[in-house]
């Protein structure tokens, strides 16, 4: 009886591990020695949705990602087909190699999804198997296991992520590769410029996050044309450990509430922008104005009149509000204990997480959860305005 890991027991999602890693957990679960995962557009001049991959010869990936994927028989194939068996297939006669030159004569299989039939765009999955492999699974298992491996990232991809976001995967240069069933269900009424909202977060990263690095997660709060949002965001490599390319961008998007932290933009004194970017990742930490004055080395009082005037709140309201933002975050993402979350967020104690929220959004974390699960979608209302939601930054 074929029996799965125990730590994950499905491999994990091409953007939470390196391809390396991801690479590794694959060749234990599946058994396959090479392995690139992608979104397809079929009318594009070249494949640029490469997910991650690794276990390929480098100057032939290349030269597959260089194709028009029109021009691919065996891909072709494959969205006909939902998959097929690579095995024996060679590049026919006058037609660019594609897939067959990328993996010559190895027992390999592509597996499809169809992300969106209308713009003939597809998830694609290719395992390639070890040569003279004593266990290679039978035809069967392989496209099974193919199918649902890739069906399971599509889903996650697609699930709703809370409160209210929505997530889309982009090209380096700003085009957009998929957006999940909540983005292209609000793009009907409120069309929004993927290309501008990353330009802008690369206009703020040297700024916010001087030692930005891919594949870690950073966030902030940024005006865009649909209004003030929280913008959570990681750039991914596609092929590397090491941060090099290809790139491209995760992107998940909330709506800011009035307790969420500003918008704030490009700040002008230098001192105010390495105190935000201090908060922002070492709220955990819960500094006080007197540490963000010491690591800043300038006075906590000078800092706090600095921060106000180009902030418009304090230190310590932006810490809290930073604090909350991510403890409602985990309260409807995860199924961690309170506790954990109030110690993950920075909060002294359970009692010290429990008092300030509940103070702040009229109700305790357990029953925010609750409202939220009973729901099915929408977190309690805020106190004294009852069947509400906390209203939205507007600014």
């Amino acid at each position: 009886m074929s029996t799965l890991p125990e730590d994950q027991g499905v491999a994990p999602l091409p953007w939470e591990e390196t391809a390396p890693e991801l690479g590794r957990r694959l060749k234990s679960l599946l058994g396959c020695d090479a392995f690139a995962v992608q979104i397809v557009d079929l009318n594009a001049r070249r494949h640029d949705g490469l997910l991650a991959t690794d276990g390929f010869d480098q100057s032939l990936l290349a030269s597959y990602l260089d194709a028009p994927p029109s021009d691919d028989p065996l891909l072709g194939d494959a969205v006909g087909a939902g998959w097929v068996d690579c095995s024996g297939r060679t590049p026919e006669a006058g037609r660019h190699a594609g897939l067959a030159s990328l993996l010559g004569n190895r027992r390999a299989t592509v597996h499809v999804v169809p992300e969106s039939m209308l713009d003939k765009t597809w998830w694609v999955l290719v395992l390639r198997w070890p040569e003279g492999a004593e266990k290679i699974p039978d035809d069967a298992a392989r496209r099974l296991r193919g199918d649902l491996l890739l069906r399971r990232w599509h889903i996650n991809f697609n699930r709703c992520i809370k409160p209210e976001g929505t997530r889309t995967l982009l090209a380096d240069d700003g085009r957009t590769l998929a957006a999940d069933v909540a983005d292209r269900w609000t793009a009907i009424d409120q069309p929004k410029d993927d290309r501008s909202i990353l330009n802008a977060l690369r206009q703020m990263i040297p700024q916010w996050f001087p030692s930005f690095v891919p594949g870690a997660w950073h966030d902030l709060s940024l005006q865009t044309e649909a209004g003030p949002r929280w913008i959570r965001f990681q750039q991914r490599s596609a092929t590397a450990a090491n941060g090099q390319g290809p790139f491209y961008w995760l992107l998940e998007s909330h709506p800011l509430m009035e307790d969420d932290p500003p918008v704030v933009g490009r700040i002008e004194d230098s001192r105010v922008a390495e105190a935000l970017t201090l908060i922002h990742h070492r709220y955990r930490e819960s500094p006080t104005l007197k540490n963000l004055g010491d690591w800043l080395k300038i006075s906590p009082f000078y800092l706090h009149r600095l921060f106000i005037k180009e902030v418009g709140i304090s230190p310590k309201q932006y810490l809290q509000r930073r604090q909350l933002q991510m403890a409602r975050l985990l309260l409807l993402s995860t199924d961690r204990a309170v506790g954990d979350i109030a110690g993950e967020c920075g909060f002294a104690s359970h009692g010290h997480f429990t008092t300030t929220f509940h103070r702040v959004a009229g109700v305790s974390p357990i029953d925010f959860r609750r409202a939220d699960a009973d729901s099915g979608d929408d977190p309690p209302p805020p106190r004294g305005r009852p069947g509400r939601r906390p209203k939205q930054a507007t600014h």
